[in-house]
């Protein structure tokens, strides 16, 4: 089996999509590894800085024979790997590997690294999986907001943040996600991706000379929709995104905008940083975890020079 694990980490989110399902992985992490400790971490309100208390209580159980499984969806993904990847914990610690176990809604990083979800999937994962080394982009903000966030697979600034934003703020989401409402619960957040999507605003930012009219931008490092669209999966490569620009808000549905921004994308190797500045306070969103970015605000993108450790049957 796989790296030889001697102790496995499971974080469930309560909110999350398919939290109904998380304790399952308890069960069959003890079936397979039955001489590993298995352990589980719920999430908790408070983001990145609320959760790291978690992680950092727990510091000298990280290491690269450590194995953290995320039961929960993309954002909780996003918040352990800015864990992770804190300068301020020790080397062996930031080699912790990770797996992603579909317990979101998209669950785009599970899906890339090792497919659809099966009966057997994570026994083919422990038997045949091998740790890889995923480049995220590092977000960096001056100015009106001094802060850095990382994104696994893809940021956007705009609509598709916008929606993230009204989704993880919906009442439903801060209330334990039952098995019995989770079909309503995705027609529910499918009605409000629609609304918002085509009621987003345009807004302006600063680059390179020049004003630029803003709907939705992406970075993306990774297929963002891995499930549907066949975009190049690049999470290996040291450098490479590709960053897409939509002017203007999609005539007819939120799937127009999709295709538009296949359509427009300019494949970029991000040999240096990527810098704009923002003139009008828009959303903002990093594997799903959103923050508002202010007016006069300068936006670096790079790549992070420290690698993520996955454990992938699929890179």
């Amino acid at each position: 089996m796989s790296g030889g694990f001697e102790r496995v980490l499971i974080v469930i989110n309560p909110v999350s999509t398919n939290f109904h399902k998380s304790h399952r992985w308890v069960v069959e992490f003890r079936k397979l590894l039955p001489h590993a400790q298995i352990e589980t971490i719920e999430t908790v309100p408070g983001g990145v800085e609320a959760n790291a208390k978690l992680f950092h209580a727990r510091v000298y159980e990280l290491g690269p024979n450590t194995l953290i499984g995320v039961a929960a969806g993309d954002g909780t993904i996003n918040q352990v790997a800015e864990i992770l990847k804190d300068t301020k914990l020790a080397e062996a610690a930031r080699q912790t590997v990770l797996v992603p176990l579909w317990g979101g809604n998209a669950n785009d990083l599970a899906w890339i690294l090792n497919g659809q979800l099966r009966k057997n999937s994570l026994k083919t994962i422990l038997e045949q999986g091998k740790v890889m080394q995923v480049r995220p982009v590092l977000f960096s903000f001056e100015g009106a907001l001094n802060a850095k966030r990382l994104a696994v697979m893809a940021a956007s600034f705009g609509a598709t943040a916008l929606v993230a934003r009204q989704l993880n703020q919906a009442s439903h989401r801060r209330k334990k996600s039952q098995k019995k409402y989770a079909v309503l619960q995705k027609l529910h957040e499918g009605l409000m991706a629609w609304k918002t999507v085509m009621n987003a605003p345009v807004h302006m930012t600063y680059e390179a000379g020049k004003m630029l009219k803003i709907y939705e931008r992406t970075f993306v490092n990774g297929p963002r929709m891995a499930k549907y669209y066949h975009i190049p999966v690049r999470l290996t490569d040291d450098c490479f995104y590709v960053d897409t620009i939509v002017d203007k808000r999609p005539v007819i549905t939120p799937t127009a905008l999709t295709f538009s921004l296949l359509r427009r994308a300019r494949k970029d190797a991000l040999q240096q940083a990527v810098s704009f500045e923002v003139h009008e306070a828009v959303w903002a969103q990093f594997d799903g975890e959103t923050i508002q970015v202010p007016a006069k605000t300068n936006v670096t993108a790079t790549m992070l020079a420290e690698p993520l450790y996955v454990l992938s049957t699929k890179l």
